[in-house]
Formats: structure tokens, C-alpha cells, sequence
């Protein structure tokens, strides 16, 4: 735990709006952006932060990790999910990079207990976010390189590609790129842990709709390459925090995600961790979380982030305390239910 700091980060092909990494603190910042392969512009043509088109306001992120117990802090929501066994996945590429391995395990064993398909390795995915890493690393104390963490300069050493788009076509990718996310952890686990506690990060890495990934770090750096990959279903449906999870964090400080969240109606962070439910083409109704049993709403945001819509109560939650989610939505004809309750940890 911690607070997390972050900077904006920029559509690729887009408009900029980024700025430098924010390393005071001591503590480091992920960031995120998309693009499609092959295209100039905004992913769909959606422009930074839209909802337009799926997970499309991920586009836009920055988030930080946590290293201290402040609120925004991520917990373990990884190690409750183990029990749900990657093994159960497809297996991976038989010469797919230790650390890639790692991090798409831990994705996979939350998106298993979400009940949504798993996320595949991608080679050409992996190289193109280890050379960008390389990249970062090699120039990390030459802002001129890295003042937008997602860019690279001809110039500087270990440049494969101006863009991610860029990058990931050279290293050999032909496929729809999707979108890629920082942090600086230089760990896949703990990288991992800190993004999904987040609004617009968590998106594409647990959506069912984005099922290929590449991984790669370097000294004080991480990166994720996302493709859509294999087809999911429109009719797919998932939620996190997971039905029965434990150890939810009880936080989420907006003020480092850029763009930001919008703020809760008090206008202060933190806000309680964020709640996301995956769904399609559909019509939300009403929406609701309460501490369990005790049938007293909590004020909240809700929002949604392209294929994502995501609710977060205007305080933190309480510690080791279980709360209970219910969403009723339409979906074409059919009416659908979702009620579902997660226990916090103790911070």
C-alpha cells in the first residue's frame, strides 16, 4: 500500500497531454495508452478518454504503486484468486519470456474467478514491450527521451519505434494493437497488483473482450502490450471484485489516474477501491452497494468506461468489512441481475 502518483498519458496517434514521470516519493507511476495497429489516429476514432468504443477511456491513464499503507493501497487480490488455478488456461508459448509468464498468470488466475476467458502470450507482444522498457531504462535520466513515458526519440538509445503502434509492428506484430500500460515496479507481480486497483487502468487488463498480452520489464520500468486476440462473445459478462473475494482494498485516490476519475460528490479523494462490471451492449437500470446486511445504499460514483461500468462510494470502505453489489440491466430482451458481495482487507 501507498498512494499512488501519476501522468497523463496520451492516445496513440493522437493528441498529446502527457507529462513526465512523477518519481517524487520515492514511489513509481504506471501509465496506459491505445491505439490500433496499422491507424494514425484515436483507437475507433474516439478521441482521449471517450466511452465511445471499448475500453476506450482507458486510453488515457496514469496511475502509481503503493508502498506504505496509505489509502489507494492494493492488497492482495491476486493471492485469493490463485486457488482458481491459470493451469486451467490454454498453456503458453513454450519459449514465452519467465516474467511474462508471471504477470499473465496473475491476470488470468483473477480472470478465471471472474469467470471470463483467459488472456494468451503474444511473442512479438513481449519483445516489443521489452524493447520499450529497454528504451525507458537506458534514458531514464534524459527527460528529453522520456518526457512522455510512452513516446521514444529516434535519437536516443534503444529506439525501436516512435509509438506503441510504432513498436509493436516492428517487432514483428500484425495483429489489432489494443493498448499499452507502464508502471515502474520493475516487477511483474506487484506491477500487476498495482494497475488493476485503479478506474481506467483495470479496464482492458480484465476486460474478457482483450485476451492477448505482452509483457516485458527493465530497471524501474514495466510494460504491457494489449491485443483484443481471440473473439469473445458480445453476451459475456464479468465483474470485479469477484463474488466471494477477500482482501478487497478499502481505497482509491483518483487525484494520481490522469485524466482523473470524476471526483466523489464529497470532492475529496479517497474513494472507496472501484468496482467494475464488465457488459455489452446493454441498458443499466438501477445500481447499488451497501456494507452487507446492513440495506443503507452508499452515496457512489457511477460511470461508464466503454465496455466497463465502474461504481466507487464517495468514502473509503471500512476494514475487513463485506459489502454487497446489485445492478439490474437489459441486455437486448433479457433482463439481467447481478448481485454479488467481496470482503475489504485491513487497508
Amino acid at each position: 500500500g501507498g498512494d499512488p502518483r501519476g501522468a497523463g498519458g496520451s492516445t496513440v496517434g493522437g493528441a498529446g497531454g502527457s507529462s513526465g514521470p512523477d518519481r517524487t516519493g520515492g514511489t513509481t507511476e504506471p501509465e496506459t495508452s491505445t491505439g490500433t495497429s496499422g491507424a494514425g489516429g484515436a483507437r475507433d476514432g474516439g478521441a482521449a478518454g471517450s466511452t465511445g468504443s471499448p475500453d476506450a477511456a482507458a486510453a488515457e491513464t496514469a496511475v502509481a504503486p503503493r508502498d506504505g499503507g496509505a489509502a489507494g493501497s492494493t492488497g492482495s487480490p491476486d493471492a485469493a484468486a490463485a486457488e482458481a488455478g491459470a493451469s486451467t488456461c490454454p498453456a503458453f508459448p513454450a519459449t514465452a519470456p519467465a516474467d511474462a509468464v508471471t504477470a499473465i498468470t496473475v491476470l488470468n488466475n483473477i480472470r478465471l474467478a471472474m469467470g471470463i476467458p483467459c488472456a494468451q502470450i503474444d511473442l512479438a507482444l513481449c519483445q516489443a514491450s521489452l524493447n520499450h522498457c529497454n528504451y525507458y531504462a537506458a534514458n531514464a535520466s534524459n527527460s528529453t527521451c522520456i518526457a512522455d513515458a510512452h513516446s521514444e526519440v529516434s535519437t536516443c538509445t534503444g529506439y525501436t519505434g516512435a509509438s506503441p503502434v510504432a513498436r509493436v509492428q516492428a517487432a514483428g506484430f500484425t495483429g489489432r494493437f489494443f493498448a499499452e500500460g507502464m508502471s515502474f515496479a520493475g516487477d511483474p507481480t506487484r506491477s500487476m497488483n498495482e494497475l488493476i486497483n485503479t478506474v481506467y487502468h483495470r479496464t482492458p487488463m480484465l476486460s474478457p473482450w482483450t485476451r492477448l498480452d505482452g509483457y516485458g520489464r527493465a530497471t524501474g520500468c514495466d510494460t504491457m502490450d494489449m491485443s483484443t486476440g481471440e473473439t469473445t462473445p458480445a453476451t459475456v459478462t464479468g465483474f470485479y471484485p469477484y463474488a466471494g473475494q477477500t482482501n478487497v482494498p478499502t481505497s482509491f485516490n483518483g487525484n494520481y489516474e490522469g485524466p482523473k476519475p470524476p471526483a466523489p460528490a464529497t470532492g475529496k479523494w479517497p474513494s472507496s477501491s472501484p468496482v467494475h462490471l464488465y457488459l455489452r451492449n446493454a441498458t443499466v437500470g438501477s445500481h447499488r452497494i451497501d456494507a452487507d446486511g446492513t440495506d443503507a445504499p452508499l452515496p457512489h460514483t457511477w460511470l461508464q468506461d466503454g465496455v466497463a461500468y465502474v461504481m466507487y462510494a464517495d468514502s473509503p470502505f471500512a476494514a475487513n468489512t463485506k459489502y454487497r453489489v446489485r445492478i439490474d440491466a437489459t441486455q437486448g430482451s433479457t433482463a439481467l441481475g447481478f448481485d454479488w458481495t467481496f470482503t475489504t482487507g485491513a487497508r
